[in-house]
């Protein structure tokens, strides 16, 4: 060994070794920042500019801490990049199967323009403490004697987070039992954008603790878009897995953000109305007439997706193993041949976030394949199955896009359900 040459060596290595570490660093920060935008992919689909905003600070920050800066704020970055890794790295491990609305909402808009027909007013959109959507206060640990309790379980179709609390079809259903029976009816709205069969089935298992008299399961679209989206790739099935649980909203820091609104928000009883938000429709204008896109594809499958199959029958088998009373609902679309012009227009789920589209009646035919499914899946389990996939017509009379309803729409929904709880004996 020869002291001197050693001696010669500055502490890290020879140039070599630190370009290679350099370079490590660099690819290796690329990597996060890409990792954060793919966590905020989600929020900036479903438009929510707090966590959009959030990623693009996070990834502003991860190249702060490449670029030459003093030692001081070098040090700052590089923590902070540190912190923004391991809150991704561990994100996928706290993804959560069934999130809720964020608890203690409460918010007041009213939507002005022609994009979204059949609105009107103000709608005051809020959840329990528990992030759902409820027509009368509920006490979810003891169950008042002679309550009859809903839930409704599903994803943008059944939150409908567009109309006010006492306007979604759940709540409407609410009044409809109310009336007919004569008994206190407590409906619980447990609706997600963007939640599928996998996300229903652990919700499912969350409200069973909570002493449901009856549970009604609308699913379908966020499935057959799913389908459609990865064609049973396994490498697109991979990415858009991979996206969804780096989802940003359920990292820590998206957690750590709703458990201090929550913490320190007020109950809703206390706390004064909001400012009145102003919604002109942005986030479907920007997708509207999508049938119109430059690029036309086919997608005609043989059957469902196994993954949407699969767990459609495990819900059919809890409610059975758990003696709950179950009724599955297939999904509405305007996916017709006399969809009105007004709605036609409208259409941007064919599918969403896309840029080339499948045609109506191709739509028509998936929405068709996945509402046979359920029907089919209900029939073997034995469970209470209610079809209004045919009674809602394609108009703004019950529809503002594709499958969502308006004021309208809502309470034609309601109805049809309601008319079929009597049916098959599920009421009060």
């Amino acid at each position: 060994m020869n002291p001197g040459r050693a001696s010669e060596q500055p502490d890290g290595g020879s140039p070599r070794a630190r370009r290679a570490l350099a370079r490590i660093g660099v690819a290796v920060q690329a990597l996060l920042a890409l990792c954060v935008i793919l966590a905020s992919y989600p929020s900036y689909l479903a438009g929510d500019r707090r966590y959009v905003a959030a990623g693009a600070i996070m990834v502003l920050v991860v190249l702060l801490a490449a670029a030459p800066l003093n030692d001081r704020l070098r040090q700052l970055a590089l923590i902070a990049t540190l912190l923004i890794g391991l809150n991704t790295i561990v994100t996928p491990f706290l993804h959560d199967r069934a999130p809720t609305l964020t608890p203690n909402y409460l918010e007041r808009v009213q939507f002005v323009g022609d994009v979204m027909p059949g609105f009107s007013g103000v709608q005051t959109i809020s959840t329990d403490a528990k992030g759902y959507r409820t027509n009368v206060p509920v006490d979810y640990a003891r169950k008042p004697a002679g309550v009859f309790r809903v839930f409704a379980i599903g994803g943008s179709t059944t939150e409908q987070i567009a109309l006010g609390d006492e306007k979604t079809w759940v709540s409407v259903l609410g009044e409809h039992l109310e009336r007919s029976s004569g008994r206190r009816v407590e409906a619980v709205n447990t609706g997600v954008s963007g939640m599928r069969a996998e996300h229903h089935l652990v919700t499912l298992g969350t409200i069973a603790g909570y002493e449901p008299d009856l549970v009604i399961v609308m699913m379908g679209v966020n499935d057959w878009n799913r389908h459609i989206k990865t064609g049973g790739n396994r490498a697109f099935l991979f990415f858009y897995d991979l996206v969804e649980h780096l989802d940003m909203r359920q990292s820590v820091m998206g957690r750590a953000y709703r458990a201090l609104r929550s913490l320190f928000a007020v109950p809703h009883a206390d706390r004064k109305l909001p400012a009145l938000r102003i919604d002109r429709g942005e986030y479907l204008s920007r997708q509207n007439n999508s049938l119109e896109r430059s690029e036309r594809r086919k997608f005609y499958p043989e059957a469902v997706s196994p993954n949407y199959r699969g767990y459609a029958r495990e819900i059919a088998s809890f409610c059975r193993s758990h003696a709950l009373r179950c009724m599955f609902v297939d999904q509405p679309t305007a996916y017709a041949p006399d969809i009105s012009a007004e709605v036609k227009t409208r259409l941007w789920m064919t599918p969403p976030n896309e840029d080339y589209t499948l045609s109506l009646e191709n739509m028509a035919y998936i929405a068709q394949l996945y509402n046979s499914s359920l029907r089919a899946i209900a029939d073997e389990s034995q469970l209470a199955f209610c079809g209004i996939s045919g009674r809602a017509a394609p108009t703004s009379a019950v529809f503002y896009d594709d499958c969502h309803f308006n004021e309208p729409g809502a309470r034609r929904i309601a109805a049809l359900l309601a008319d079929c709880v009597l049916t098959h004996k599920l009421g009060p």
